[in-house]
């Protein structure tokens, strides 16, 4: 588990954000689930969320996964020009994920 850490820090240290949106693309979500790291860290963070009664955390990790979603399916290849419709996706997106963070992390309390 240390090594798989070590080599996120270093995949961090050696890409800038635009190599990090480019593999953000290319990530396949049947090799995610396929990944014993997804079932091994996942599950159980999400059980303990769920039994613990944190929900504040599990939409925030929910945001997280929707914002992955959103970047990798609204922002083109770096280098591309960005179409008009696709800046209005990522915008309206953006602000829908931001709502419901609000809305649920400060209002509904």
């Amino acid at each position: 588990m240390k090594e798989f850490m070590l080599q996120i820090v270093d995949f961090l240290k050696e890409h800038d954000i635009p190599h990090l949106l480019e593999h953000l693309r290319g990530l396949e979500w049947s090799d995610v689930l396929r990944s014993g790291y997804t079932w091994l860290v996942g599950a159980p963070l999400i059980l303990i969320i769920i039994l613990t009664k944190r929900f504040k955390l599990l939409i925030a990790l929910i945001s997280v996964v929707a914002f992955v979603f959103l970047v990798q399916f609204t922002l083109p290849a770096s280098g591309e020009q960005m179409p008009l419709s696709s800046l209005l996706e990522f915008v309206g997106g953006a602000f829908a994920i931001i709502a419901v963070n609000l809305y649920f992390l400060l209002i509904r309390q």
